[in-house]
């Protein structure tokens, strides 16, 4: 799990925004979120987040793998066809979230259209691998750097791997003197905090 602590204001993308809690349970969305399931905010906060999939396995196996490593990057889902829409594959980006203060711990989950076309069997193939990967980076890099409060993630060894801007505003240094460096590199005797013991 990584050390995060962020407030996301997520009405600012046009793509489909769940929170999700330790459960599986859906706590948050935006409206995109709606829209593209078919189902109103009230219906989806009581919904287990992998009951809006096809493949309620695989997505029980990416929230599993949020939680264990705290991101997860172009992970490939359907959304079902149960509530009268048609199924839709999208590509997931995910992130845990984590505020100490007030002991909550989120899985901000943003999914994405494919670009899909169907060939002769009706089967849906993805039009440019590279093409949607990239774009869906930029998409979730874009979500973070937007954020109102200073976001960072720190991979297990404690090294920072993003800054949002917020926080290089917050912090004493840029952001690419904290990219790559340990938190105790930059921070001397951050390993006596009770943050690195709990971690």
């Amino acid at each position: 799990m990584l050390p995060v602590k962020a407030i996301v204001s997520t009405d600012f993308t046009v793509d489909p925004f769940f929170s999700v809690d330790d459960n599986g349970h859906i706590v948050g969305i935006n409206e995109a979120a709606a829209i593209a399931t078919g189902l109103n905010e009230t219906e989806l906060t009581s919904t287990l987040f992998i009951d809006l999939f096809t493949d309620r396995a695989e997505a029980d196996k990416m929230l599993h793998e949020v939680m264990e490593k705290g991101i997860v990057n172009n992970f490939s889902l359907t959304f079902s066809s149960e509530n009268g829409h048609a199924e839709k594959p999208v590509i997931l980006n995910a992130m845990m979230f984590v505020d100490k203060s007030i002991d909550t711990r989120r899985v901000f989950v943003f999914t994405h259209e494919f670009s899909a076309s169907n060939n002769n069997n009706g089967d849906f193939e993805r039009i440019s691998d590279d093409q949607e990967n990239a774009k869906n980076e930029t998409l979730f890099r874009s979500t973070l750097d937007k954020m109102l409060e200073g976001v960072q993630i720190i991979g297990f060894d404690w090294r920072f791997i993003y800054v949002n801007d917020a926080l290089a505003q917050q912090a004493k240094y840029t952001k690419e003197q904290l990219l790559g460096h340990t938190v105790m590199e930059m921070y001397p005797g951050f390993e006596h905090l009770a943050i690195y013991k709990e971690y």
